[in-house]
């Protein structure tokens, strides 16, 4: 299969950047997305750790007592693992200071609460502002049927809202996070994960063979 061109940016970080870029194109394509998954996201040391993964242990350690979860429960994903990101809208953008950290959860203690929260609580949503009204509406047409529910919009509103705010603000003044916002994505088990992210790169690999930018 014939990878395309990705265009240079300018000095030796452009040339390694772009490098990149096309090799992780290039497993897109030709790899099957659940190795992908594998290879990229579940068996790697965090890109934004630059391979100190002494540091990314000791971080998801940390991380995980202030949100009262296994550690082993926790994966960063996103541009902050691959060091790109997976959207093609924005041209496989390179993990800068500006990109967020985006980490997965698997608790199906916490996805319960949040779920019976989202479930039961319907009536409250003309009192959110209007982002807070259109993630809620988004979970409810789909990303609740994946076992998944980003909280970077309503985590304040959850029942463990407060304990994961101060522990996320925590999280981000690591010194390879850097002060990044840390974002997270709670799953209900590792097979919502794994399918969720499956599903993700099999559309991906879809348009970029097809290609649709």
């Amino acid at each position: 299969m014939v990878t395309r061109p990705l265009r240079l940016r300018g000095g030796s970080e452009g040339i390694r950047v772009s490098a990149l870029r096309q090799a992780i194109v290039s497993d897109i394509e030709n790899l099957p997305p659940p190795d992908f998954i594998a290879k990229h996201l579940f068996d790697r040391c965090p890109y934004v750790f630059k391979d100190d993964r002494d540091s990314f242990v000791s971080w998801k350690n940390k991380l995980s007592a202030g949100l009262e979860v296994d550690s082993a429960s926790i994966t960063i994903i996103g541009s902050s693992s691959l060091g790109i990101s997976l959207n093609p809208h924005k041209s496989f953008k390179h993990f800068d200071q500006n990109s967020d950290v985006d980490v997965a959860v698997v608790s199906t203690f916490h996805f319960q609460s949040a779920w019976r929260y989202l479930r039961n609580n319907g009536k409250i949503r003309h009192k959110l502002n209007r982002k807070q009204r259109t993630s809620w509406e988004e979970h409810e047409k789909g990303k609740v049927f994946w076992g998944m529910i980003a909280t970077d919009v309503l985590i304040s509103l959850m029942p463990f809202g407060p304990a994961w705010v101060k522990a996320l603000s925590d999280a981000s003044q690591d010194p390879l996070i850097g002060g990044r916002l840390v974002n997270v994505r709670l799953y209900n088990d590792y097979e919502s994960l794994r399918s969720y992210q499956t599903h993700g790169v099999q559309g991906l690999r879809q348009k970029i063979l097809g290609g649709i930018e």
